[in-house]
């Protein structure tokens, strides 16, 4: 695995991962900017294996979710094992901080127009595979743009991009 970068985003992380070709890898989804509650597929295609602290197998999910953001929440504490066929798999994660915290992410795509406000709370747009367009304004692949309280962006994802857009979220009891 080739971690691309990891951005802190304020109250969260998101970072751009590379799997080659029949790779395998795993990772103990845990900790503040370490747990993946989710997942964007941006490319490929692998098998995803949760696993407990036991080796008990959870879950196994070897579909083709390209293009899909994955919620990975109930996975908090488990063993992710990704495999790649001979194809490679690209994805980009994001991690709450601190782990305790909910992330809430939509996923845009282009072609297309939309326009965000951000009302009580600040939003972050991150775009995944751009360029695109947040008032006039250029943000290319991994690149990302806060929405303060009252604000407006006037969005625009051209053909083939995809932003993401994460809105200001709690911090659960548990």
């Amino acid at each position: 695995m080739i971690l691309n970068n990891s951005i802190n985003a304020g109250s969260f992380i998101y970072c751009m991962a590379y799997f080659g070709p029949n790779e395998s890898n795993s990772y103990y989804n845990i900790g503040h900017g370490h747990y993946h509650q989710c997942i964007y597929i941006v490319d490929g295609t692998g098998t995803g294996c949760i696993k407990d602290e036991t080796g008990k197998i959870l879950a196994q999910d070897s579909t083709n979710r390209q293009g899909q953001l994955v919620d990975l929440s109930m996975t908090k504490g488990c063993f992710h094992e990704t495999t790649t066929t001979d194809t490679g798999l690209t994805v980009v994660m994001f991690n709450p901080i601190p782990d305790t915290r909910v992330l809430d992410v939509e996923i845009l795509k282009g072609a297309s127009k939309h326009t965000i406000t951000a009302t009580d709370t600040r939003k972050t747009l991150v775009c995944i595979t751009g360029p695109i367009q947040a008032n006039d304004k250029e943000l290319v692949t991994l690149q990302h743009a806060k929405i303060f309280p009252g604000k407006t962006v006037e969005l625009t994802l051209p053909e083939n991009t995809v932003c993401a857009i994460r809105s200001e979220e709690h911090t659960s009891e548990l």
